[in-house]
């Protein structure tokens, strides 16, 4: 007579051995998994740090007109000339004309909870002529839509979304 053979056993022991090959082989995935959750994580409170520094959740409170006077200091202290023209009938889309060298930029504020569209784009187009500015930009506490980044890239608008933004105001603090 021949011994049972036991097929639990057999599978056990086929496991136990197949077990640690597989992950020998696959344990680098894991630390690369790892670190890449982990430079999310830092990157993610690097970011928040950032924000948190230029006092971006206090331009998130501002008015429309606070955030333009802001916008204006902050261009002073970059040492541009700035002239407010926004608030007032007529100012053809710009909020403020700023001025270095031989550049004169429309710049349009948009302080906004939501996403900027097309039509802040649209609205500093309009001003470039009408304001005798050479270049056009929309800064905001916000994002821009992919359609507005299109559009600004097409004609040469500068953007400044929240991040952006932030690091302007962290570099000339």
């Amino acid at each position: 007579m021949t011994p049972d053979i036991n097929t639990a056993s057999i599978l056990t022991q086929s496991l136990a051995h197949s077990l640690p090959i597989v992950f020998r082989a696959i344990w680098p995935l894991w630390i690369l998994m790892i670190i890449v959750t982990l430079g999310k994580i830092l990157f993610y409170f690097f970011k928040k740090h950032k924000l948190s520094k230029a006092g971006m959740n206090e331009i998130d409170v501002m008015d429309g007109k606070t955030f333009e006077e802001f916008l204006a200091g902050l261009f002073q202290k970059m040492g541009y000339t700035v002239k407010h023209v926004g608030s007032f009938a007529g100012d053809y889309g710009a909020d403020l004309i700023i001025t270095k060298d031989d550049r004169v930029i429309a710049v349009q504020a948009k302080r906004h909870k939501s996403v900027i569209g097309v039509d802040a784009i649209r609205e500093v187009l309009g001003s470039i002529k009408m304001c005798q500015c050479n270049r056009a930009m929309v800064v905001t506490n916000s994002y821009f839509t992919k359609q507005a980044k299109k559009l600004a890239r097409a004609n040469n608008i500068q953007l400044w979304d929240r991040i952006l933004l932030a690091n302007q105001i962290v570099r000339n603090i």
